[in-house]
């Protein structure tokens, strides 16, 4: 009687014998999707709310493309007096700092309906 299972000292079967099973990839058909479009970064909408250092509060639509810094000019364009050095923080706790301009929303995992505060250097 022969058994299957190894024991600790027994040699593995050789690579390449007769009764290894090699798996066949699976038949194809022409494929409707491209398989890589998983990776594509899709271009969703955040919506943002921004409390302003004298407590008034904007709230925009942006893509999970845009950075930091279009989320600043916006800022501007609202608040004509506003200083350059600004940054961007979160309400959470703990509270984020969002210093780098050039990070986009999606890198900064800036979710749809998060608060930002206008904080100054």
């Amino acid at each position: 009687m022969t058994t299957t299972r190894l024991t600790p000292y027994e040699k593995l079967p050789r690579i390449g014998s007769s009764h290894e099973y090699i798996p066949r990839p699976p038949p194809t058909r022409h494929l409707t999707k491209n398989p890589r479009s998983k990776q594509i970064v899709k271009q969703e909408k955040i919506l943002i709310a921004i409390r302003l250092s004298d407590g008034r509060r904007l709230q925009k639509e942006f893509c999970s493309t845009d950075k930091i810094s279009d989320i600043i000019k916006y800022i501007k364009t609202q608040q004509m007096n506003l200083s350059d050095e600004i940054y961007l923080s979160s309400g959470d706790v703990p509270k984020r700092q969002f210093k780098d301009l050039n990070l986009t929303l999606l890198q900064a995992n800036i979710q749809t309906h998060t608060v930002l505060f206008v904080d100054r250097y």
